[in-house]
Order: C-alpha cells, then sequence, then structure tokens
C-alpha cells in the first residue's frame, strides 16, 4: 500500500454513529442482562478495540493518549472494589486509545452529533408549542424501557414536570435539559466553529436550547456564538471587524429584548437567580443546587485525602457535579491529571477542537459528566477531531521530505 493510499484509508462511520448516540442511549437498558444500553456498547466495542489497535498500534497518538491514559489508569485504581466502574474504565480506555488511530470518520461524527442535536431542538420546539397552547406533553423518552436508575426522572418524561417543580421544562429524547443542552451545544459548535458556517440549523438548536429553560444552556449558547463572532473578527480587517461588531451588537440587543419575553427564558433566568423573576419564583439558585453539598463533603478533605482521593467506592449518594467527583474520589491529583489531558486540546491549532475541549472542562465545574459514558464521548469526540489533523500533518512532513530527497538526488546525478 502506498503512503497515499495508507494516509486516505477507509475510517468507520458506524463508530462514529454509535459514539454520537452514546447520550442518546444510555438511559436505556440491555434486554435480558440489565446493563444500560450504551454501557454494552462500550464494552463490547473495547473488544474490537482491542483486535483494531493490534493490527494499527504503529498509528496510535500517544501525544494526546498517554495524558489521558494516565488520568484514566489513575481513575481505575481508584475503583478498585467497584468492578463495574473498574471494567467500564479499562473498555473506555480500549476505545479511546483505538480512536486516536484515525479509525473513526470525524466528518461522519460531526454530522451525526449536528442531525441528532438538530432534531432534538426541533423535538423541543414542538413539545412546547403544543404544551402551551394545548397543555400537551409529548414524551419522546419509552419510559418502560429506562434502567431502575432512571426513577427520579420519570416525571419529567411522562409529565415535562420534575417532582415537585411548577416548571415545564422539556428535553426532548435527553433525560432533562441539562443533558439536552450539554449535548446538542456540541452540535451548536460544529455548526458555527468552521470554514461555512450553518446558520440555519444553528438557529434552530439555539432556539431549542432556550426553550428548555436550561441555564447552562444558555450560557454554552452566548458562549459559542461569542467565539464565532471572536474568530470572524480575528480574520477580518479593521472596517469589517467594526461593522461585524456594530451588527452583532445590533442584532444581540434585539435578540435579548425578544428573548426576555420568552417564559422559559424568564424561568431560566428565575432559576439561575433562585429569586423572583418575570412572574416565575425559585426557591433556589440552580448554580447553588449543583454545588450544595461541596462544603459539607469537599471542604472538609484534607492530607492526605485530599491530595488522592477517598476512591469510587466512597462516594456519597447524593448529587457531584465532575469536578466534586474527581475531587472526592481521586483527589487534587485526579483534578490535575484530568485538566493536563484537556490542556493538550486546547493548545492544538483547531478552533473547533479547542472550544469543544473548552466547553467539556468548564462543564465538569457545573455539571455531573465525569461517568465513564460521558467521559468516552468528549474525551473519544476530540480524539476523533485531532486524529485525522495529526495523521495528515505527519502525511505531509513524510511527503515534503520525500520531495527533497528527491531533489536532492536529482542534483547529484
Amino acid at each position: 500500500m502506498s503512503l497515499e493510499e495508507n494516509h486516505e484509508g477507509k475510517r468507520s462511520k458506524i463508530i462514529a454513529l454509535l459514539l454520537s448516540l452514546l447520550p442518546v442511549l444510555m438511559m436505556y437498558k440491555t434486554p435480558l442482562i440489565g446493563l444500560g444500553l450504551s454501557t454494552t456498547l462500550v464494552i463490547i466495542g473495547s473488544l474490537f478495540s482491542f483486535l483494531i489497535f493490534i493490527t494499527r498500534c504503529n498509528k496510535v497518538y500517544w501525544k494526546f493518549i498517554i495524558p489521558i491514559s494516565v488520568y484514566l489508569i489513575y481513575t481505575i485504581v481508584k475503583s478498585v472494589g467497584s468492578w463495574t466502574n473498574f471494567i467500564l474504565y479499562i473498555a473506555v480506555l480500549l476505545n479511546i486509545i483505538t480512536f486516536s488511530t484515525d479509525i473513526v470518520d470525524s466528518e461522519a461524527l460531526k454530522k451525526y452529533i449536528k442531525i441528532v442535536s438538530t432534531i432534538a431542538a426541533m423535538a423541543v420546539i414542538i413539545q412546547t408549542l403544543l404544551y402551551y397552547v394545548f397543555s400537551f406533553h409529548i414524551p419522546l423518552i419509552v419510559s418502560d424501557f429506562c434502567m431502575d436508575s432512571m426513577k427520579p426522572y420519570i416525571s419529567l418524561i411522562k409529565k415535562g414536570f420534575g417532582e415537585g417543580s411548577s416548571f415545564y421544562r422539556p428535553s426532548a429524547f435527553f433525560l432533562e435539559p441539562a443533558h439536552f443542552a450539554q449535548y446538542t451545544c456540541i452540535g451548536l459548535s460544529f455548526c458555527l466553529i468552521n470554514d461555512k458556517p450553518d446558520y440555519k440549523n444553528a438557529l434552530i438548536i439555539s432556539v431549542g436550547v432556550l426553550l428548555t429553560t436550561s441555564g447552562i444552556g444558555v450560557a454554552i449558547v452566548l458562549f459559542i456564538w461569542a467565539w464565532l463572532l471572536l474568530t470572524l473578527m480575528k480574520s477580518s480587517g479593521l472596517r469589517r471587524r467594526i461593522r461585524i461588531l456594530f451588527s452583532a451588537f445590533i442584532i444581540g440587543f434585539i435578540g435579548i429584548l425578544f428573548a426576555l419575553q420568552l417564559s422559559s427564558v424568564k424561568i431560566a433566568v428565575a432559576r439561575f437567580l433562585g429569586s423572583n423573576y418575570g412572574g416565575f419564583t425559585a426557591n433556589q439558585s440552580s448554580l447553588l443546587g449543583r454545588t450544595l453539598y461541596w462544603d459539607k463533603y469537599i471542604s472538609s478533605l484534607s492530607g492526605n485525602v485530599l491530595i488522592f482521593g477517598k476512591g469510587v467506592l466512597a462516594l456519597p449518594d447524593v448529587y457531584f457535579t465532575g469536578l466534586m467527583t474527581i475531587i472526592y474520589s481521586c483527589g487534587i491529583v485526579g483534578v490535575v491529571l484530568f485538566y493536563f489531558a484537556i490542556i493538550r486540546f486546547v493548545r492544538y491549532p483547531s478552533d473547533i477542537l479547542r472550544c469543544v475541549a473548552l466547553l467539556y472542562g468548564g462543564l465538569m465545574i457545573v455539571a455531573n459528566i465525569n461517568g465513564s459514558i460521558s467521559i468516552l464521548f468528549y474525551l473519544g469526540m476530540m480524539l476523533v477531531l485531532v486524529a485525522p489533523l495529526q495523521h495528515k500533518s505527519k502525511y505531509d512532513e513524510i511527503r515534503s521530505a520525500e520531495t527533497q530527497n528527491t531533489e536532492e538526488t536529482k542534483r547529484l546525478l
């Protein structure tokens, strides 16, 4: 096989599709065995990944894999005794190593995530219209097929209201608005942070996120649109920068005025502030609710426990954000290892990779996305994005060296 054929080898669209669907399927259970469907796919995928690794071990991108591997191996060690987590993290590690070999079609992955995000956003728009016009909620999750651990979400799934909540919160086929926002904002990034922004689908996704009343979602949407603005200005002259800023100010001002008339946005603001806003009242700030147990469980840690953590088995049965989970189970060492792996992606010269890495690193502080499925989805996705760029870079270097050698040989002859 020639060098060019090797570089342009076939990449799997099937793996890309399965990776894009992991967060959508994670609430369902596998028939007969009772494991989560996403968990089953990850374990089965790791067996194929091991076989792929044997044939493509020379293509592993160790520059990124080593930091991730160190973090995951440390997590595996801290999971001893919790055999489910132990096996899952090993499976995640095997899959992630394989993703770095450029075996997954990165363009297909971006396409699938954009499609799922757009469909989900359209579903939320329809759910919202039907509820506010006809007082009717359409459940898009089959609760009978969900795992037993999803019982706290049953009310939200069937009625659109959480237990004890008076706020209607649609989330399409995701468990809750936060899960919806965390996924679809990746799709929003793929729509906007590229050479030809897809404004139509980006607008649909943005509206869908606003309608879910997710405060995190609203913040992420603003972040991504601001990133696009900075990207456009970076590649423009002074006059065009002024036009872009002026246009962004006018559109932003009108957009904010319009958004603040929506009940869903008023609810999101009320929930974020934990007070009355626009006729809607929230008893507690959503941000405070996510860090409620910091003082009780995290602030009390000290000495070796703070440095190395208590282990996965010691995690209490309360809501922890991803960062809280790492500190409590893996200590400061785990936090340093995790963010060192993220920084490698942030430093890579790719706007979309930097955007996704910053989103994931930031979400860990305020959202519970430290489970094995979330780690595989986010870190795996970033490796799928960087792999073709890195392999192309190596390919170009080799071709350049071959060209120089050929020219040198001709000159000598």
